[in-house]
């Protein structure tokens, strides 16, 4: 595709539960999205989304076979 493609994608990881919401994400959170995990995250969102302009293509034409 010329000009490549644009892709923007944001992760919130967040309890919304009045109070206890608060608690969890300060004390839980970073057990289980650690800033290592989280970069782990971005570099494979990158790898999968540069894929997008090979795959976009094909499964456009797939879905939508009447426009050949």
């Amino acid at each position: 595709m010329p000009g490549g493609v644009s892709f923007y994608a944001e992760t919130v990881v967040e309890v919304t539960t009045p109070v206890i919401g608060r608690l969890m994400n300060r004390t839980l959170r970073p057990l289980f999205f650690s800033r290592a995990t989280a970069g782990h995250w971005i570099r494979h969102n990158v790898q999968e989304t540069g894929r997008t302009q090979d795959i976009l293509p094909a499964r456009y034409a797939a879905a939508h076979p009447e426009e050949r």
